[in-house]
Order: C-alpha cells, then structure tokens, then sequence
C-alpha cells in the first residue's frame, strides 16, 4: 500500500495493503455467516463464532488505515519534513480512486432495479446525494441501495477534514490531538443518543448520524497517531512486533468478551455506544503501527502473495461482494439444502465474490491509477 513519499520513508507498505485485505475479507465473513443463517460456530469445541459476527470491525479498520496512510504526507508536513501537500492533487486522486468504481455500481444497480421493477428505484434528487456520496443526510433514502455504501460518506468526508487536522497537529502535537479527537467523537455520539430519546429520527443530525464524522473522528485520529509516531521513529523493531501482538491480542480480548452484544449502534446500547468505536479504534491502532514496521512477524502474517491479492482487490470486493450474496438469496440458493452448510455456501460464494472484485478492479479502478502502478495504489477506501 503506497503513501506520498516523505523523505526517508518506504513508499510502499506491503504488511498494510494485507490488512486492507482483512478488513474486506473480514466484513465480508460477517456477510456470508448473515446469509447462512447466523450459526453457532464452533468446531471440536471451540466457540469460533465471535471470527465470525465480528466482521464487523473491519470498517473501523479501513477508517484507522485511512487515518495513517493518508495522514503521513500532512503530518511529515507538521514535523517539518516536507511542504505541505498540494490540496488540489490530493483530492483529484482521491476522487479518481474512489468514485469511478462507486458510481459505475451505482449506475448498474439503478439499471437493475429499473429492469427488475419497471421504474428508477431512486429518484432525481436521491440520484444527486448518491453521486455526492452525501446520501446518508438525505431523509428518506433509506434502504440504501447497496447496504455498506453506509461507510463511503465517512471517507469522503473525511478526505475533505484532513488537511485540517493536519494542521491540529501541527500546532498540538499527538496526545492533544487524540484527547481532541476521542472528545469530538463522544460528545457527537451523546447528542445523537439524546435526539433519539427526543423522537428525532429524521433531519440533518438524527441518531443514525451517530455512525458518521464526527462519530468517527477518533478512529481516522488514531490511524494518524500511529503514522505520527511511525515517523518519528527510533523504535527498535521488536517494540513494533510487540504493538502489533498487543493488537492482536485486545482484539480478542474484545471479540470473546463474555456479555458480547449486537448491533450496539442499531440498538442503542447504553453505555456501549459511548466508547465502543473509541477502543476498537485504539486497538486497530495498535495493529496498524505495528503492522507498518514491516518486521517479520508481520510480513509473515500480512505480505504473502494471497493477502497483497485480497488488499488490491479489497474496495471492489467491499463494494461487490453483499451484491453476489443478495443475487444468490434472490435466486432461492438458501432453498437448496446442502446451502445451508456454512462452509459449502463459502466454497460457491466466495470464489465468485473475489472473480467479480478482480473483474472490478480491472475495469473500473485500475484505468484510473495513473499516478501509480496499479497494483501498489493506496486502497484506503471503506
């Protein structure tokens, strides 16, 4: 995975572009698990189920890699490392790396639905949020046409915040910075939690807002903390191997807590909703700046050939692969009852999901990339 180059940093992150790959992978398990039924997974004993509900933290994932590899040229600026970064090439290439892929599926599943129910299922003014990727503060356009493009205004909006808080960091340095961001992000979650105890559901600001910026701040600014301290270097390696197993390690700390929960944000989840996107956000931090030293254990786990494939392919995959489940469950594959083996439905679907992200890649992101080689571009969209 590329980021600008600063002077005397790699280009290329290959231990990062694997991540990339299982965060896709990872929504994509919790995806297939839903389609199956939502079954007890545990063989010889072994309760495995929270791999599997938990796909869900791959999104916060994607946000918290955003935050590092995107952050790394504004923040070399803030330690006086570089110019600052040129706005206008930054926000071109990230409108050439996200939106052609997003709007090209837009414009199929517009069609689709226009064959399938002999109308637009969206309408002018629903078509105008969607290509903005503005969409989520339009009331009413819920379904969304593609249930995970929930994440795309986060990114988006994201891009646009950067440069700012590339500045913050400048002048406050990285714990003033991350106090700033875990408070913005708080403070957004209790005034959506208050709007939903006053009936307000719809408008601008409602409680779904609660998933969005600044809802979120604080995972892009832990991803930037992390990039903060990865240029500062003079980490010995092992302590890098070390934030990475510690990673690892509170993730599943996280996922097999005893109470597991649901859809803590669905569900407005008292007092979960308050911190619980503030200490994925920290963990996936963890994992990212370890992850980003390149040391063995992570080139192990996170540079093989599979993972460098799974991260390219990752924005298409995350933007496909809920498309060829729908097709399958429309199409009464459920109904067939070896389907109804969690294992079996991966061995038909996956294969297909992951043709038609390589498919995607090929046709809608890769022409593209021209600044860079294509398969090292930075896939730093949820």
């Amino acid at each position: 995975m590329h980021a600008d180059r600063v002077r005397g940093e790699p280009a290329y992150f290959p231990s990062l572009t694997g991540l990339r790959g299982v965060a896709a992978g990872w929504v994509m398990v919790l995806h297939l698990w839903m389609l199956g039924g939502g079954p007890q997974v545990q063989p010889f004993g072994i309760r495995l189920t929270p791999l599997f509900y938990g796909g869900g933290l791959g999104v916060d994932l994607f946000f918290v890699l955003s935050g590092f590899l995107l952050g790394l040229p504004f923040l070399a600026w803030a330690q006086g490392r570089r110019p600052f970064p040129n706005l206008a090439r930054f926000w071109k290439r990230r409108c050439l790396r996200v939106l052609p892929a997003y709007w090209i599926q837009l414009l199929l599943l517009i069609g689709a639905g226009w064959i399938a129910s002999h109308h637009s299922p969206v309408t002018g003014w629903q078509f105008l949020a969607y290509l903005s990727m503005e969409f989520v503060f339009v009331p009413g356009i819920s379904p969304l046409l593609n249930g995970v493009w929930w994440s795309l205004p986060v990114e988006w909006n994201f891009y646009l915040i950067l440069p700012l808080l590339g500045l913050g960091f400048r002048r406050l340095r990285g714990i003033a910075m991350l106090v700033l961001g875990l408070a913005a992000a708080v403070a957004l979650r209790f005034y959506c939690y208050g709007l939903l105890l006053d009936g307000r559901m719809e408008g601008l600001l409602s409680y779904p807002t609660i998933i969005q910026l600044p809802g979120r701040i604080d995972q892009f600014v832990f991803g930037m903390a992390g990039a903060w301290l990865h240029l500062r270097g003079g980490v010995p390696p092992r302590w890098r191997t070390a934030a990475l197993l510690g990673g690892i390690v509170g993730l599943c700390l996280f996922l097999w807590m005893p109470d597991q929960r649901g859809d803590i944000f669905g569900e407005a989840d008292v007092p979960w909703i308050f911190w619980h996107a503030s200490v994925i956000g920290a963990i996936w931090g963890l994992v990212v700046y370890g992850a980003a030293g390149e040391g063995r254990l992570a080139r192990i786990l996170l540079a093989s050939r599979a993972m460098a494939f799974l991260g390219t392919v990752s924005y298409s995959l995350y933007l496909w692969h809920a498309i060829v489940f729908n097709v399958a469950y429309r199409a009464g594959l459920m109904q067939w009852k070896p389907a109804t083996s969690l294992p079996v439905l991966a061995l038909m679907l996956v294969p297909v999901a992951l043709l038609v992200a390589w498919i995607s890649f090929r046709l809608t992101e890769r022409p593209f990339l021209v600044t860079e080689p294509a398969a090292h571009q930075p896939s730093v969209v949820a």
